[in-house]
């Protein structure tokens, strides 16, 4: 590892993690499956990572139809094409790594030096790509991997084992999801068999207003606004009858005018009476006489009336 000097400018250097324990035994996080890692790279950015188990094309780009399509858009300025493959496998298994044109980096084959896109294009060992116009392809076998770099974007393609699944993973019982399914569509049934065949509230005769009493109601509504029709009529013709003199044309009394009261008087909470006849029987007809006419004017005492003066009476 090299040392970084202290003056260094920002964007010179790189953090990077330091081993501080042997390796993990391969068996332990891999499995013996083949698989391709596909990483995606803007500068030190990463901007995709796939692993392809069952190895697999890999495509780029930003054209896609009905039979295929793009496993990571990059636009067509950038990448020179429309779409281009970066990874192609067969049937058989093989994998091989796409050179795209105007690519360069480097190339690592399991047992033999490393050697640069240019190397492996001059040397023979890239063949012509059939899928891309003007690439190249080169096998990549089991531990290979290979750098390619094209417009500032990187494509790190190395051949692997499929790693182990993580323990604590979620796991989910298809056996378990279908009762939970068929319990749950008997519950749905049964409550929308009880919502459809419950009667609707307020649905009885006793709940609501029968036709007699609404008959009664509006005959007792219609007697009332025609006894109150009457005595507007009455004290219209009253009203236009009046002569509009105050105090009549009878002359004024003889004498000193009366007042009420003491004003001097510390008395106080006494009412004014005026003194009736002398053989009066009853001094309080009056009054009952005018709780009566409260009681038996307009709506109440219609409705006194047509329930028989019986206020228990329905």
């Amino acid at each position: 590892m090299d040392e970084v000097p202290p003056d260094a400018p920002e964007g010179s250097y790189t953090y990077t993690l330091v081993k501080s324990g042997p390796d993990v035994p391969a068996e332990e996080v891999e499995t013996p499956a083949a698989s391709v890692e596909v990483m995606i790279l803007w500068d030190a950015s990463v901007l995709h990572v796939s692993h392809l188990t069952p190895p697999r094309s890999f495509y780029v780009g930003e054209e896609e139809g009905k039979t295929f399509k793009c496993d990571y858009f990059i636009p067509s300025e950038k990448l020179g094409t429309t779409r281009a493959p970066i990874v192609i496998a067969d049937r058989g298994g093989s994998v091989a790594v796409v050179l795209l044109p105007r690519a360069t980096g480097t190339i690592e084959i399991a047992g033999q030096p490393k050697i640069t896109v240019q190397q492996a294009i001059e040397t023979g060992r890239a063949q012509p790509c059939a899928e891309l116009s003007g690439a190249y392809q080169v096998p990549l076998p089991s531990g290979s991997k290979a750098k390619i770099e094209l417009d500032g974007i990187t494509f790190q393609v190395s051949a692997v084992n499929a790693g182990r699944v993580v323990a604590g993973h979620v796991q989910v019982d298809t056996q378990g999801l279908l009762y939970t399914g068929l319990s749950m569509a008997v519950h749905l049934g049964l409550l929308a068999a009880m919502a459809f065949f419950m009667p609707p509230l307020g649905s009885t005769d006793e709940d609501g207003v029968s036709a007699d009493q609404q008959y009664l109601i509006q005959q007792y509504l219609q007697a009332a606004a025609e006894k109150e029709m009457e005595e507007k009529e009455t004290e219209q013709v009253a009203e236009n009858n009046a002569d509009n003199k105050e105090g009549g044309t009878g002359t004024r009394a003889k004498g000193e005018e009366g007042s009420m009261g003491d004003p001097n008087s510390k008395k106080s909470g006494n009412r004014y009476g005026v003194q009736g006849p002398a053989d009066n029987p009853d001094p309080h007809i009056a009054r009952q006489a005018a709780l009566r006419d409260a009681a038996e004017f307009g709506m109440i005492g219609l409705l006194n009336s047509g329930a028989g003066g019986d206020p228990n009476a329905p």
